[in-house]
């Protein structure tokens, strides 16, 4: 049976692994369109959702489907791809599609499938080609648009929630006279957006290396890098202010970009630990945007929905910069939340209160009604496999290279003991025990040998038996 399965000697955690991998296989659905032909399996957004989304897709399938399911995976990608011409683009809202990259790149890595890998090279240079020439701003070397995961407007300030509607592109509709000439143009410049195009660049040269092709935007990723470091850092607050516009902007702090800037090397090692340190938590995790606009807090006891309130795929983001970063208390933090939460539940929800860590939808727009209370889907596929990021990423410390699998686990106070059993990856079948506390590597063993080092390189095949002891310091 193609399945993985995880135990720990913790009843939380493993309840919470099985509760999302339950509310996974549940938005795994039969679906066509883009370029899948024929009705196939992929994960849609949620039980309250329909479709894919682009940038659900591309989440969830670097968070964990192409790990899990990599079939389901490729089918998901494809079916957000358009064809224009003869042209292969990534479909979706403009402002976040590039993040398609991200989980294209995952899939390719886990699956080693150099068919999908060509369809999704050129997929990624028209679309960046295309955003260059639409949204790309040459006097700042910044993209306008959006934040990835705000396509509502409670995500932004008074401004842009000017239009009465709850979508950010209501904007471009009804205030066109402030939009840029070209492209959609909502005029702002957004960290977590600006972030994701840096990564775009970097994984398209990536990819090139596979097809052994030529590469060709390192000097436009260097050139975007600094530009971020330059014109959002902020180091008397020390992290990254969310949002460059003519309107005055916003030096709120946006939980998505900054980790972002963490998780993609945008930030320096000094950068990622100022982050850490000065980004505010709520009592249930770290917030989408913080604090929230006023226009929904002067309602006691609320918060906006896009700002104020924790989303789990951004809770999952900020751990893994956090364990990234040697701040492991952070990562603790949100996994226990994220994994009580769901327990408690019985399910992992799409938004949750930053005070009282209850299901809440937030408040926003809609519809020309004024600011109304939304709902909080249940069962969101983005907030299960954000926890599943951190079982494999964080717990089993999970990385997939081209040039082959690195192994970093972290066991966190309550855990000592984690295995994992069934995991495939190319041609690689994986079952891992760890052992301990902490996140040193006292040994490592493959098929009862010890190994030099913790990693098994990308021309492997077979099954392997790893080992792996831990202690909380090194000796």
């Amino acid at each position: 049976m193609d399945f993985t399965f995880f135990d720990c000697d913790n009843q939380t955690l493993n309840s919470a692994y099985y509760t999302a991998v339950g509310d996974l296989v549940s938005n795994i659905k039969l679906f066509e369109d883009g370029l899948l032909r024929g009705k196939k399996p992929v994960v849609i957004a949620g039980i309250g959702y329909w479709t894919p989304w682009t940038r659900d897709a591309a989440i969830n399938c670097s968070n964990a489907v192409s790990l899990l399911f990599a079939d389901v995976a490729k089918n998901t990608l494809l079916s957000v791809l358009e064809n224009n011409n003869g042209k292969i683009y990534i479909g979706g809202e403009y402002w976040d599609k590039i993040i398609w990259a991200i989980g294209a790149w995952e899939q390719y890595l886990t699956t080693g499938d150099d068919d999908f890998l060509r369809l999704a090279y050129e997929a990624v240079v028209n679309t960046i080609e295309y955003m260059e020439q639409t949204e790309f701003d040459k006097e700042k070397n910044l993209f306008r648009g959006p934040a990835c995961y705000g396509d509502g407007v409670a995500a932004y300030p008074d401004i842009y929630a000017s239009t009465g509607e709850s979508g950010i592109i209501s904007f471009a509709r009804q205030r066109h006279d402030l939009c840029a000439d070209t492209g959609i143009g909502i005029p702002m410049f957004t960290l977590s957006a600006n972030c994701l195009y840096y990564r775009a660049y970097i994984i398209a040269d990536l990819m090139a290396d596979e097809l052994k092709t030529e590469k060709k935007y390192e000097k436009k990723a260097a050139v975007l890098k600094a530009t971020i470091n330059d014109l959002f850092y902020m180091k008397d607050k020390g992290f990254y202010k969310y949002i460059i516009d003519d309107f005055g902007g916003c030096e709120y702090q946006e939980g998505m970009g900054n980790s972002f800037a963490i998780l993609f090397g945008i930030a320096n090692e000094y950068q990622a630990q100022k982050i850490l340190s000065s980004l505010r938590l709520t009592n249930n995790g770290i917030a989408c945007v913080m604090p929230s606009f006023s226009r929904y807090t002067q309602r006691a006891g609320h918060y906006g929905r896009h700002s104020g309130t924790v989303w789990p795929h951004i809770e999952a983001f900020f751990a893994d910069a956090a364990l990234m970063s040697g701040r492991n208390d952070l990562f603790e933090n949100e996994l226990w939340l994220m994994a009580e939460r769901a327990v408690r539940d019985g399910h992992f929800a799409e938004i949750y209160h930053p005070d009282t860590g209850e299901i809440y939808g937030g408040l926003q727009e809609k519809d020309q009604s004024g600011i109304v209370l939304w709902k909080s889907e249940q069962k969101q596929t983005w907030s299960a496999t954000g926890f599943l990021r951190l079982i494999f990423k964080g717990i089993l410390g999970l990385r997939i290279t081209s040039n082959g699998i690195q192994f970093s686990p972290f066991l966190p106070q309550g855990i000592t003991r984690a295995s994992f059993s069934g995991i495939r990856i190319k041609n690689i079948a994986l079952n891992v025990s760890v052992y301990g506390n902490g996140g040193n590597i006292e040994s490592f063993t493959v098929n009862g040998d010890q190994a030099s080092s913790c990693f098994l390189p990308a021309e492997y095949s077979g099954e392997y038996n790893i080992k792996i002891a831990l202690s909380e310091s090194d000796k």
